[in-house]
């Protein structure tokens, strides 16, 4: 059933709209995940998981070359418990990328981009439904894409890592 409310949401946006096609590049939405504080201790003192939201920005922005698409904007979706300018960091360091300040929905978010990017939020899934080009960057050494859609496209193997 949730499936099904994305696709019609979907498709009312897309009703509404009108895409003006670009050949200044694509757009791309990154959508962070909030588990930064997780991902450095478990309850046995070891790492939970491999990598955090600031090391698959760092995979990302580093290998995004092998997407083969001209870039016009990269924008950050932070996770809504994510802590306010969290991502400045990324936008000094990498200057294409920008915050997405908006009231809009993730659905709406996703709609108005051409490539969907994160690690294993089901936003992912949202975009595949959505018929975006979608990918994960989880850095290598973090495992795989946990979201069941073959339409994900792992960064990974794109690079043969």
């Amino acid at each position: 059933p949730y499936f099904e409310y994305i696709s019609h949401q979907i498709k009312l946006i897309e009703t509404k709209k009108v895409l003006k096609k670009s050949n200044s590049g694509k757009n791309i939405l990154f959508l962070a995940e909030n588990f930064i504080d997780h991902s450095l201790v478990s309850k046995e003192n070891k790492l939970f998981c491999k990598y955090n939201e600031n090391d698959a920005i760092n995979f990302f922005i580093k290998n995004i070359h092998f997407l083969n698409e001209k870039i016009k904007d990269i924008k950050i979706r932070p996770h809504p418990s994510d802590k306010e300018n969290k991502y400045n960091w990324a936008m000094k360091k990498y200057p294409k990328i920008k915050y997405i300040d908006s009231d809009k929905t993730l659905i709406e978010d996703i709609s108005n981009v051409d490539i969907v990017v994160g690690c294993t939020t089901m936003g992912l899934a949202v975009a595949c439904i959505a018929k975006k080009k979608v990918f994960s960057c989880i850095p290598p050494g973090g495992g795989e894409c946990p979201i069941p859609f073959k339409q994900i496209i792992d960064i990974k193997k794109i690079i043969k890592l």
